[in-house]
């Protein structure tokens, strides 16, 4: 219960980082890599030359696309748990508070102002909540 408990107050925090996750993989899928070598050519005089070299370290950006792919996976099941949660609140008062808080991102003030009460009072029946769970 604790873990959903963190999971619904970092909600936000989680999209926010799926999507960093996401650019991450779309921009890993450009990476190149390029080195500078020395060399010879292959006809008399036999001048020393610099070669640029590039290309895609492919095994690299596949390792890394993988480890992205999973740990994206692994937030969208902790905010599939969280919203699961959520939906799972019997008491509707308490479901919106939860929703606008944490879903929305709304201050306590906001909050507490759509649910026509006081912001103390929302803290407080939220804070009751979590030490119930």
């Amino acid at each position: 219960m604790e873990d959903i408990a963190r999971s619904l107050k970092n909600l936000r925090k989680l999209r926010n980082e799926i999507k960093g996750i996401q650019i991450a993989i779309h921009a890993n899928r450009k990476a190149d890599v390029f080195d500078i070598v020395s060399g010879s050519s292959d006809i008399f005089p036999y001048n020393a030359r610099r070669f640029e070299i590039r290309g895609a370290d492919v095994q690299k950006a596949d390792r890394l696309q993988i480890k992205l792919a999973r740990k994206k996976r692994q937030l969208e099941e902790e905010m599939i748990k969280a919203e699961n949660f959520l939906e799972g609140v019997r008491n509707p008062e308490m479901r919106n508070i939860l929703r606008l808080r944490y879903i929305v991102g709304l201050s306590w003030g906001d909050v507490a102002r759509e649910c026509g009460s006081t912001e103390e009072a929302v803290r407080k029946r939220n804070q009751r909540f979590f030490e119930n769970l």
